[in-house]
């Protein structure tokens, strides 16, 4: 547990020293499109698993668990889909409903954050049920870096919001 919560604990310290240095790159309007893509990836995430994956502990054999795993990616699988060609086909109508407009043109990077959620939740699960902590901790740590370093580099290249919300995508344990 002591290895879960330092490498989390450094992962976040990682995200808070770097907002100085984003909020010096990003403007006020950057960093709403970032928390309305949050906010909206957080939503769809759980759903594309149907929380399946939170069983993968449970059983007593591997067997059973790995059936568990590939029902859960199936669900994954077909899910992404969905939401990606909802996406496709609705993303101006639903980001207008949702008073989200600015988020319009990044809607292939929801459909990508969501799925990379889904696909994370999945391996750390199975990780967590092989007790692989130390892997899961060095995971979020490279994360957080690799997120920080993303959104600092994209900025200072002058890709706004896309590269906070790009960053976030890599960042997101």
């Amino acid at each position: 547990m002591m290895t879960l919560a330092m490498g989390s604990g450094a992962a976040r310290l990682i995200g808070v020293a770097s907002i100085p240095i984003l909020t010096r790159i990003y403007s006020p309007e950057d960093f709403g499109a970032l928390a309305s893509f949050t906010v909206l990836v957080s939503m769809i995430s759980p759903v594309l698993t149907l929380r399946y994956v939170v069983a993968l502990p449970l059983p007593r054999r591997d067997g059973m668990a790995m059936n568990l795993m590939a029902l859960s990616a199936s669900i994954m699988g077909i899910m992404a889909l969905i939401v990606t060609v909802g996406l496709w086909l609705l993303a101006p109508l639903l980001m207008g409903l949702l008073s989200m407009e600015v988020l319009v043109p990044y809607w292939w990077l929801i459909a990508l954050g969501v799925t990379a959620a889904g696909v994370y939740e999945l391996l750390s699960t199975w990780a967590t049920r092989r007790k692989a902590y130390i892997t899961i901790a060095k995971t979020e740590v490279l994360q957080s870096l690799s997120g920080s370093l993303l959104k600092i580099g994209l900025g200072l290249l002058a890709l706004k919001p896309i590269g906070l919300l790009v960053g976030q995508v890599v960042a997101r344990p």
